[in-house]
């Protein structure tokens, strides 16, 4: 286990790059700041600055040389990765940015945003295609390993929410799902026929993406899990959830049973609010 400082006050976002030789931590902070880390040595590479509030969401493209911040300060800026520089800055949305992904063949770049909209942005030039009216907050984005489809979670704190599935090849609305809860987060399996949804209260909904058929609902997780959720690169029908006080838990969709559950990694001194798994699955 290692620990590195990142930024003052809370880190709100984390990810891994997808270089496979080398993979870079990337983290985004209540401070405003971007850090780029080499996880095994710990070296700080760069710190992005530039954002005027907290960094809430990070997005890397598919050979790591750009990533996507998102931000309280209603802004998604794009940096070199390589040089640690500024490229440009993007701010059309009117609240807070929750959620930013490329697309697998990064030819899109999506922002998701407290502002009810979902901006989709041609990667190449940034010049924006289309705007996606949800209807409520936008909390996570996800797309299929095909790029096929874009999955957008909604919903706010203690009230209803929905998963909301879009083709990209024309941006229709393909299906809509209702939950009794907000949707914090959401991820595809590999071959793209099932969709996870997690709430903060520890539950799990998995459907069918062709028919919307709800195919599991877990729950016994712990109550305070993160809005985090991941497929374990090593076997897809398992899915990892961290929760605040620093437990993980392990589910396998196959039989819908918990794995494991309550082994703590650390010690940590205040509530977690961030994780992931690596693209290699060796490191949470």
């Amino acid at each position: 286990v290692d620990t590195v400082r990142a930024h003052l006050g809370t880190t709100l976002a984390i990810g891994f790059t997808r270089d496979a030789t080398a993979p870079h931590l990337v983290s985004g902070g209540q401070d405003g700041d971007v850090l780029v880390v080499d996880p095994v040595t710990g070296q700080h590479l760069h710190r992005l600055r530039g954002h005027t509030a907290a960094v809430r969401a990070l997005a890397t493209t598919q050979d790591s040389s750009r990533l996507a911040s998102g931000s309280q300060d209603h802004t998604v800026r794009l940096w070199d990765l390589e040089r640690g520089t500024l490229l440009h800055t993007l701010g059309f949305h009117q609240d807070f940015v929750q959620a930013v992904a490329f697309s697998p063949d990064d030819r899109w770049l999506v922002s998701g945003s407290r502002d009810q909209q979902v901006q989709v942005r041609r990667a190449s030039d940034l010049s924006l295609q289309h705007e996606l009216d949800l209807g409520d907050s936008v909390n996570a984005l996800s797309f299929t390993s095909d790029g096929a489809r874009l999955a957008v979670a909604t919903g706010r704190l203690l009230l209803t929410g929905t998963v909301q599935i879009f083709r990209t090849a024309d941006w229709r609305l393909e299906r809509r799902l209702e939950l009794d809860r907000e949707v914090t987060a959401l991820d595809f399996t590999q071959d793209g026929r099932h969709l996870v949804a997690a709430s903060g209260r520890g539950e799990l909904r998995v459907w069918g993406v062709t028919t919307g058929e709800l195919l599991h609902q877990l729950t016994g997780g712990p109550a305070d899990t993160i809005p985090n959720v991941g497929f374990w690169p090593f076997a897809q029908s398992y899915i990892g959830t961290v929760t605040l006080s620093g437990f993980t838990t392990i589910w396998d969709l196959s039989t819908e049973t918990m794995l494991t559950s309550g082994r703590n990694f650390l010690d940590f001194e205040v509530p977690l609010t961030s994780a992931t798994f690596s693209f290699d699955g060796r490191t949470l």
